[in-house]
């Protein structure tokens, strides 16, 4: 209690005393002693009247004071949760503070989920089939995994981030257990080298769906960043992406802004008076599957190519056992030559002889059939003569 009080008090109390005394003489004293409370009520309504009065001007300036503060909290929550509001021209106007409010930044991130789907991250792969290309993998977190039989998955190989992540291709959960699932690839793979990927203890990540390609994708990246991850091919039109176009580029590639930036309809465009550059986006799924395919066109005819090879190989084996063969019989056959050609010329050794032998037998037979024609002639000259003689003998 203050001083001020106290003497408010005492004086209170005199001039009560006072009055009750004056009163006294008039009064009984009764009356006196009811008129002394009435006096001290009065100063104690009073003083709680004063009391409340200040406390109320305390609290209420304090109230108002967290009553401020209450608002500007709910600003902040309001510019947290939505966005911030500013005026321009009179048009009341939403803007993302610092990145975009909870509600967009929620919304942002729904999209994002749905366009991504489920991920799975660090995951182990522990074994290999090598007869059915299935592959078991552990998976750590999420627990439970929440993955079911039959469920279609895409596996990328998690590597530096100077390297990236590798993809594996598609595959199909055959077998769940509570921390691990088998899959199996949809596509044919050559077994040495998912065996490699296996042994190369990399963990993998399992997603539910691909990226889905959007035109502020890389964004964040630097010049030297996408030069080190795009394929030189394609470099150019990620990094002209959102850029002034120019006349070169394909009228397909280029979209007209107006004054106030906003995209001019087919209608507007004679309000165009700036055109960007935007680079054609790519269907991950459609290309994975392209290129799933036609990896495993080049297997199947690398396959092709390797029974044939095979064949081939078998076929030249059996040739070159041919052409020992045959050159094993060509050397029985130059020896069986040699002994031809020895007998063949003692044949014609032999004929030479029989060649002299007949001309000499011809020559004897020449002569001998001379000798007959004459001896011939002879018998007939005799025949004659003697028919002649028996003729002249017999009077015939």
């Amino acid at each position: 209690m203050n001083t001020t009080l106290i003497i408010v008090l005492v004086i209170f109390f005199i001039a009560s005393l006072v009055v009750a005394y004056l009163g006294g003489k008039r009064w009984n004293a009764a009356n006196a002693t009811l008129l002394f409370f009435v006096f001290w009520a009065a100063f104690e309504f009073l003083y709680v009247s004063t009391y409340a009065l200040k406390l109320h001007d305390k609290y209420r300036s304090e109230a108002n004071k967290l009553q401020n503060s209450l608002d500007d909290v709910r600003a902040q929550i309001a510019v947290l949760e939505f966005g911030r509001e500013d005026e321009t021209d009179g048009d009341v106007y939403r803007v993302n503070a610092g990145g975009g409010g909870v509600c967009s930044l929620r919304h942002q991130l729904h999209r994002l989920t749905l366009d991504r789907g489920r991920v799975w991250s660090d995951c182990q792969p522990e074994s290999f089939d090598a007869t059915t290309g299935r592959v078991t993998i552990r998976i750590e977190k999420p627990d439970p995994h929440g993955i079911a039989v039959g469920k279609v998955l895409y596996s990328f190989q998690q590597g530096p981030a100077a390297e990236g992540a590798r993809y594996l291709g598609q595959n199909k959960v055959v077998a769940v257990d509570d921390a691990t699932i088998t899959i199996e690839p949809l596509t044919k793979q050559p077994p040495d080298q998912v065996q490699k990927v296996v042994d190369e203890e990399r963990r993998w990540r399992l997603y539910e769906s691909l990226p889905v390609d959007r035109h502020d994708l890389l964004t964040s990246l630097s010049k030297e960043e996408l030069r080190a991850a795009l394929p030189p091919e394609t470099i150019e039109e990620y990094l002209k992406d959102g850029k002034e176009a120019s006349r070169d580029d394909p009228d397909e590639r280029k979209i007209g802004l107006k004054a106030d930036g906003t995209q001019a309809l087919p209608e507007e465009q004679d309000q165009v008076v700036k055109e960007l550059y935007v680079r054609r986006l790519r269907d991950y799924t459609l290309r994975f599957f392209v290129l799933s395919k036609e990896q495993t066109v080049l297997q199947a005819k690398i396959d092709r190519d390797a029974s044939e090879v095979v064949n081939m190989q078998a076929a030249l084996d059996q040739v070159r056992t041919n052409v020992q063969a045959r050159q094993a019989e060509r050397e029985k056959l130059g020896q069986d030559l040699v002994k031809f050609q020895t007998e063949l010329e003692k044949v014609q050794q032999h004929r030479t002889a029989l060649d002299q032998q007949r001309r000499g037998l011809a020559k004897m037979i020449s002569n001998v059939r001379d000798e007959a024609r004459e001896l011939a002639g002879q018998l007939t000259r005799w025949q004659l003569e003697t028919a002649q003689r028996i003729d002249q003998r017999t009077g015939g």
